[in-house]
């Protein structure tokens, strides 16, 4: 299946929609190394969201508590993404969905991406992050 997501901006934003397709598509097309795709193309509004990484220790409890939350999105968004947790979903290793094309709209002010995966719903959050961390709205 696949589905059609947008990241839309203003009229003022052009350059920021320019650099989120730029990087969806260094993370797509270098699917085996992510992590370093990100870290090399990460623009700095982006790398300065990420929240700090987690020791083990940090990760379980985040885990346990991610667990008992009654509203588990609320959570997460709350709670930040770490750099290696948001791309994990750029990753060969996630099983939900992958980029497609990735293109930018004529005027400049929208990214549209295909998301190829097998069920609905798809759970695309980081990629919905992405959009509010860079000012972008989803459409």
């Amino acid at each position: 299946m696949r589905t059609r997501v947008e990241l839309i901006g203003g009229p003022d934003q052009a350059e920021r929609v320019r650099e989120v397709a730029e990087l969806l598509v260094a993370l797509r097309d270098h699917g085996g190394e992510v992590e370093r795709v990100l870290l090399r193309a990460a623009p700095g509004w982006l790398a300065d969201a990420f929240a700090p990484e987690r020791t083990v220790e940090e990760a379980e409890a985040w885990l346990v508590r991610w667990r008992a939350a009654p509203d588990r999105l609320a959570f997460e968004r709350a709670s930040g993404w770490t750099a290696s947790s948001w791309v994990h979903w750029f990753s060969p290793e996630n099983e939900f969905w992958s980029v497609g094309d990735v293109r930018v709209d004529a005027g400049g002010h929208r990214v549209v991406v295909d998301l190829e995966h097998d069920d609905d719903p798809v759970p695309f959050e980081a990629l919905r992050w992405l959009a509010f961390t860079g000012g972008l709205r989803v459409g």
